[in-house]
């Protein structure tokens, strides 16, 4: 591996900044970029039709909850089941402001968490340096394993939940973990990202790298969870939460509309239709003028505006779509949420009636102008998004009913602490089972 800065750094570094000066330039390295993810995710995705196919897949609820069960009395993983106190939480995060933003508080309300830390006492794994970076990877799993034990010997380490994808922690050391009897829950939340289903020198990336050494996949994207259980690896379709005490309306509003993200693949594009339109549009994030802002700045942002703008996609698709914190932090601002047509969002909300969702940026900027114009109809769908997300789309709904699934007695039941709910399909194309709040799912199928 070259050392950082040098010649070849500097080289592509001066190549990147002179695509994106240019705007055809810039435009064609965005659609190569599209068509080699697109083309890659369709290759994936035909080879796990093909095993499903051939393999069909039970993913009710109940049968990966036996599914968990079997995997943890085979290896001497300890249930949480019997705990008379709160569970001490062991986590693996990646990236505070945006944890601190509701998951950390609700993953508080079920339990005492210890966070994983570098060595100068920073928040989280250490972010490689390129596609797979080992010395990295040894050393987040060094401490992974050393901090573990430093809170096993301290308080005790009932459970440890991660972000984690093999391009950060060794599978070894969650198998490490797992030998001291402590399950392991891994949160699988950018599995749309292609480089996340490949390998390097043979090793498997991505939250499927590390299945040896986990024992429950909470996955983001529906219709991925058949994928994990192919390979025999217990998973359930956990989409995101948001924080009600966090996200809440505000008395006034200061934006039209706003939206919260960094500019990349064809945000900029879209944005930049939107004010050609006569739409004033604010934007916070990398990129954009307003440059990026804390997590604590952000629910007044959402609350304070009229209109909440999502873009579902990733990358440089204009087509592949995935959840996003939006999603969920929007409508509980108490603000209309307005984003890419996504069909996991059906499972969440009725559009039309809770958010609406637009399919090209022509369709955007109308509904933009229509809700900008009807007060009354805009105020109302928002208030209904914000019912629908205070009931369901809670961060303490999502954990407790994660953490149920490992044994946690309580944290399935009752209208916050909601049950994993199950979808019905053996073929890998039905509804997978679901922690969503314990409603089943109305239709089929993170970050910022």
């Amino acid at each position: 591996m070259r050392a950082a800065g040098g010649p070849l750094t500097a080289m592509v570094a001066a190549s990147k900044a002179f695509l994106k000066r240019s705007a055809l330039l810039r435009r064609v390295n965005a659609a190569m970029k599209n068509a080699e993810l697109e083309r890659r995710s369709r290759q994936v995705a035909a080879h796990y039709a093909q095993r499903l196919a051939a393999t069909p897949v039970d993913d009710r609820a109940e049968h990966v909850r036996e599914m968990v069960a079997a995997r943890m009395r085979r290896d001497n993983v300890r249930s949480l089941d019997g705990l008379t106190r709160r569970p001490r939480i062991f986590l693996v995060g990646t990236e505070y402001e945006q944890e601190r933003a509701g998951f950390i508080q609700g993953l508080e309300k079920w339990g005492d968490v210890v966070p994983l830390v570098r060595a100068d006492g920073t928040y989280g794994l250490t972010p490689g340096v390129g596609r797979y970076d080992r010395a990295t990877i040894d050393e987040n799993s060094r401490q992974l394993v050393e901090q573990v034990d430093r809170a096993r010997a301290a308080h005790g380490v009932d459970v440890l939940i991660g972000t984690m994808v093999a391009q950060y922690v060794s599978v070894e050391a969650l198998q490490a973990v797992r030998a001291r009897g402590i399950p392991v829950l891994n949160i699988a939340m950018d599995d749309r990202l292609i480089d996340h289903w490949g390998t390097h020198d043979g090793i498997r990336l991505g939250a499927m790298g590390l299945t040896p050494g986990v024992d429950l996949v909470l996955q983001t994207t529906a219709e991925y969870v058949p994928r994990y259980l192919v390979e025999g690896c217990p998973a359930v379709y956990w989409p995101f939460g948001s924080d009600p005490d966090l996200f809440r309306p505000a008395a006034a509003k200061r934006y039209d509309v706003c939206f919260v993200g960094n500019n990349y693949g064809w945000r900029g594009d879209l944005i930049r239709e939107i004010a050609a339109a006569g739409v004033n549009v604010e934007c916070f994030g990398r990129g954009f003028p307003n440059g990026h802002i804390g997590a604590d700045r952000v629910p007044s942002v959402l609350a304070q505006s009229k209109i909440v703008l999502g873009v579902g996609t990733i990358a440089h698709s204009r087509h592949i779509v995935t959840l996003k914190l939006r999603d969920f932090d929007a409508p509980m601002s108490g603000s209309l949420y307005v984003t890419t047509a996504n069909p996991d969002l059906h499972r969440h909300y009725r559009v039309g009636e809770e958010i609406v969702m637009y399919d090209s940026a022509r369709d955007c900027i109308r509904l933009l102008k229509y809700f900008l114009s009807h007060g009354a109809e805009r105020e109302r769908i928002a208030a209904a998004g914000r019912a629908r997300a205070q009931r369901e789309h809670t961060w303490q709904q999502r954990l407790g009913a994660a953490l149920s699934i490992v044994g946690l007695q309580g944290a399935g039941s009752g209208e916050e602490e909601p049950n994993a709910s199950a979808g019905c399909g053996s073929d890998g194309k039905g509804d997978a089972a679901a922690v969503d709040g314990g409603r089943a799912p109305a239709g089929r199928s993170g970050s910022r």
